[in-house]
């Protein structure tokens, strides 16, 4: 009798009982995702696009579904949530596959967040943006992170862009950003990284000093990571190998893109 009476009872209590924790979450999602006009941004440090955020709770990733996609292959389909709470900023990955940092310090997925204050560099994979809570006034490309620039031209100077002479011949690095191209035939090999005297400098802290090396080969040239702490990617595939370069191949070290071109035959 009371094995009977308790069969009833959760055949009526269970139901009530799930869609009130339906209707909660629901309410819960709504709250989250009000919209509330702009309350912060994400700057890509590699274009220096402007992302805003709209809510209180803002999903990032791969996938249509997320209010901020980033169409990079490194991104999960739901890769991570920026949320504000209680006037703090949070940060969560939400089980991504190739993980969330934040000033290079990783934000695990089984923990309940990581904070998140105005100028932290973030990295979505493979792809690094500054977050911040109101856009400073004077932000640009070069305040955030300076795209590709092409150290290995003797003529170069910072903060300007001077293209060498015989643009027009030759094997040719591009910058996919600026469009700037860099001739590469008098090297036996070319350098990529933070440090200062790489060929090809990227102002970021998520490169590595030494990142990834491009060198002739034969005929022809070939790009290895040097064991980076973030990788390498040739037309969206991890590099693991010394690996040939073709025409229009396009490299990418943390959102910043970098495409062979041959010379014209």
């Amino acid at each position: 009798m009371q094995a009977e009476f308790l069969i009833s009872f959760g055949r009526w209590v269970l139901p009530i009982i799930a869609f009130y924790v339906i209707v909660g979450c629901g309410v819960s999602l709504v709250r989250g995702n009000r919209k509330t006009g702009t309350i912060g941004y994400i700057v890509n440090s590699a274009n220096g696009d402007q992302i805003p955020l709209t809510a209180y709770e803002t999903s990032i990733g791969r996938s249509k579904a997320c209010d901020v996609v980033l169409a990079y292959t490194t991104v999960s389909r739901f890769h991570a949530v920026i949320a504000k709470r209680g006037g703090e900023w949070f940060i969560f990955d939400t089980f991504s596959k190739t993980g969330t940092t934040v000033n290079g310090e990783k934000v695990l997925a089984n923990s309940r967040s990581a904070p998140l204050n105005s100028g932290d560099e973030i990295l979505f994979g493979n792809a690094t943006f500054t977050f911040f809570e109101n856009l400073p006034k004077n932000i640009d490309i070069s305040t955030v992170e300076n795209p590709a620039l092409f150290d290995g031209d003797a003529k170069f100077h910072t903060g300007e862009i001077i293209l060498p002479e015989n643009i027009t011949e030759g094997y040719k690095l591009k910058n996919c950003i600026s469009g700037e191209e860099f001739v590469i035939d008098n090297f036996e090999s070319i350098l990529i990284g933070s440090r200062s005297d790489a060929h090809i400098h990227i102002n970021s802290s998520s490169v590595s000093r030494s990142h990834a090396l491009i060198s002739r080969l034969n005929e022809g040239w070939i790009i290895e990571d040097l064991n980076s702490a973030t990788g390498t990617l040739l037309n969206g595939i991890p590099v693991t190998e010394c690996t040939p370069l073709s025409n229009d191949d396009v490299i990418e070290i943390c959102g910043f893109t970098i495409k062979f071109i041959e010379p014209y035959t």
